[in-house]
């Protein structure tokens, strides 16, 4: 051995441990800044659904709350014109009743003189209660000259035993002094059955309250929560110091930190909030984490095994090269998953935009260099905008979702590509088919998709469908083949939605162009 030999070993020894180590941090640094992008996602996918959520809450709470008060708006207009002395009772409780089976949402309407007694209600001429002079509403009106509803904390009916909100409105007499009350009753079931068409998860809430704090009704349901205060909670706290937004807070009544969004209702003293578990947040991206995380210890665990086998090869030049073509080889993989999962549709799971172009391009030049045909299939949500509007954008993920799945699952075989085009299109590749085939396959999609039945209100028939374009690339060639099959698949969809959507048209016969054409007839 020279002198020094050792030392151009030493250096390759060296190297090649902080490569394993450079590789290792690398990989711990790539894995780490991407879960930590998902959370961030997943969190701002949870605030931007919980914000959806508030508002949609908060202008139903609102509406409802608006027409019980223009049933009364008119109840003391009629009062305070006719004057509570030559009133009809007979005609009033008929008015009162008329009110009530106009709106779902109220449990009863009453009338009380300045002394308190019921004069009519929605169920009876006759009074049900000797006297009201004693009750919060009442009290309120004969106390303030504010002529602007008021909403009262929640209490059970005398009359149904129900839970109920009270709004009520000040009646006075002709020289402005205090002449009585009318109330309605607005029913907290109509709420809670509202709400319960939300999806919360296991560990979210809903809570509707006034603004001091005092809860009208929460979800999960708790009857001893009805009536309490939660003013001096975390929500109501962000709310007097920010306004309304979203954070996430730890609840003042089960301890489980949720991400709320709150906002007051427009025209009333109320306050709407909803949340998601932090917890159920998430809790797929901790799976995801651990599976993460999985990957990249295997991965060091391969890297460092290799480095240490070239440690100890190292003076074979020959291995050495061939572990490095054996990490190069494993980084290419590496690479090329990557590169895969770029190719993917982060809502609906499949190809996206640019996994299919490229598909197309590729079977394109397969079809006119072999000779063999291409069909193209387009489908299209019809009035998915209606649906978005009517449902909201979550739903319409959700759908999209669904249908995706159900277009994949119709479709026939491996070598087929799947593909959402953009927004609600989905594109179907069908290498190798013919007109006739390409019809049968989108006939499949179409019904596969009506027969999940997603429910449309906005629909003429009632579900989700859809409407599909065909189009096929003949044998021969042509410079721009793939536009022009997509043109012609985009012309038969539109014929499809002309002639009454949720149906299949196969585009007609276009012009030659050398030896190429797109036909229906091949």
């Amino acid at each position: 051995m020279t002198p020094g030999g050792d030392a151009p070993a030493g250096n390759a020894k060296r190297n090649a441990i902080l490569f394993v180590l450079l590789v290792a941090l690398t990989l711990i640094g790539m894995g780490c800044w991407t879960l930590w992008k998902a959370r961030v996602l997943q969190m701002e996918e949870a605030s931007t659904a919980t914000a959806n959520m508030t508002k949609a809450l908060s202008q139903h709470a609102d509406d409802t709350f608006r027409a019980a008060d223009s049933m009364l708006l008119g109840v003391v207009e009629r009062l305070e014109v006719d004057g509570m002395a030559g009133v009809s009772l007979p005609r009033l409780h008929n008015l009162l009743k008329a009110s009530v089976a106009q709106l779902s949402s109220l449990e009863g309407m009453f009338v009380f003189d300045q002394e308190g007694r019921t004069m009519v209600n929605a169920l009876s001429v006759r009074p049900a209660r000797a006297g009201n002079a004693d009750r919060e509403y009442f009290v309120y009106h004969k106390a303030n000259l504010d002529q602007s509803a008021h909403v009262g904390a929640p209490t059970e009916s005398l009359t149904t035993g129900r839970w109920v909100v009270p709004i009520s409105r000040r009646i006075n007499h002709p020289d402005g002094t205090f002449a009585g009350v009318v109330l309605a009753t607005v029913d907290m079931a109509y709420f809670r059955q509202f709400h319960q068409s939300f999806d919360i998860g296991a560990n979210g809430t809903i809570l509707l309250a006034l603004d001091d704090g005092t809860v009208l009704l929460r979800r999960p349901f708790k009857a001893d929560l009805v009536g309490a205060n939660v003013g001096k909670g975390p929500v109501f706290t962000q709310l007097r110091a920010n306004g309304p937004g979203t954070a996430m807070l730890q609840s003042v009544v089960d301890q489980v930190v949720r991400v709320y969004s709150y906002e007051h209702v427009r025209h009333y003293p109320l306050v709407v909030a909803t949340a998601f578990a932090k917890d159920d947040i998430f809790a797929g991206w901790q799976q995801e984490a651990l599976q993460t995380a999985a990957v990249i210890l295997a991965l060091i665990a391969v890297l460092s095994g290799c480095g240490l086998h070239l440690v100890r090869q190292i003076s074979v030049r020959e291995r050495v090269e061939a572990e490095l073509r054996d990490a190069k080889y494993t980084l290419e993989r590496m690479n090329r998953s990557l590169e895969l999962l770029s190719l993917q549709d982060s809502l609906t799971g499949l190809g996206n935009r640019r996994r299919f172009d490229l598909a197309l391009q590729a079977e394109c030049r397969h079809s006119m260099r072999h000779q063999t045909p291409l069909a193209l299939v387009m489908i299209d949500v019809d009035h998915f905008k209606r649906y978005n509007d009517l449902y909201g954008h979550p739903a319409g993920d959700e759908c999209l979702r669904r249908i995706g799945a159900a277009v994949s699952a119709a479709r026939g075989r491996a070598s087929d590509v799947v593909a959402r085009y953009g927004g609600e299109e989905i594109a179907v590749l069908l290498p190798q088919t013919q007109a006739a085939g390409a019809l049968a396959a989108a006939e499949r999609v179409r019904e596969a998709v009506e027969a999940i039945a997603i429910q449309h209100a906005g629909s003429p028939v009632g579900h989700v469908t859809v409407s599909i374009g065909v189009a096929t690339l003949a044998q021969g060639e042509h410079p721009d083949a793939p536009a022009l099959l997509l043109r012609e698949a985009d012309r038969a969809l539109y014929e499809a939605k002309a002639a009454g959507r949720n149906q299949v048209r196969l585009a007609a016969p276009a012009g030659r162009v050398d030896e190429g054409i797109l036909t229906a007839d091949n």
